[in-house]
């Protein structure tokens, strides 16, 4: 986590860092959502059992805040070892139609990669498909794959 992450409760804001603990005042006949901020480009956060509704009736000790840094798709593709796919991922086709307004894989984390269409580009391995962790459409027709593993994807 970074140093200026923030853990809101409407007014209320505290900073969180590393594996901190949290507190805030609520009233028990009130509802709440934690919301967090000031997260960094490069980090993704979820909010485990973020809202409760009235009445509270105990302490709520159930809320969960994960953290995890991004990993920008240049870092990637310097290990891709198959030319082709490499250079379908850095295509504008591909780039485009996962970030509009990116016109290059500068700035682009794996996580943004929705929609890969690589069709008749002489692919033969597509080995780190995996590090595309919320893709949910590909299309890799026509290419030269013998097999490919899609353990862990969307």
């Amino acid at each position: 986590m970074n140093e200026s992450l923030q853990v809101n409760l409407n007014d209320q804001s505290l900073p969180l860092i590393n594996n901190d603990s949290f507190e805030f005042a609520v009233a028990k006949n009130a509802s709440f959502t934690i919301t967090i901020s000031q997260l960094l480009e490069n980090q993704l956060c979820d909010v485990e059992n973020a809202s409760h509704a009235a009445p509270l009736t105990a302490d709520i000790t159930d809320i969960n805040i994960t953290c995890i840094n991004r990993t920008p798709i240049a870092d990637v593709l310097a290990d891709i070892t198959d030319d082709n796919f490499k250079l379908c991922l850095q295509s504008d086709t591909v780039i485009s139609a996962n970030v509009p307004g990116y016109e290059s894989e500068a700035g682009l984390y794996m996580d943004q990669v929705k929609d890969v269409t690589c069709s008749a580009a002489s692919i033969g391995s597509i080995e780190w498909i995996t590090w595309l962790v919320d893709l949910t459409s590909l299309h890799l027709d026509f290419n030269q794959l013998q097999s490919a593993d899609l353990t862990g994807l969307g």
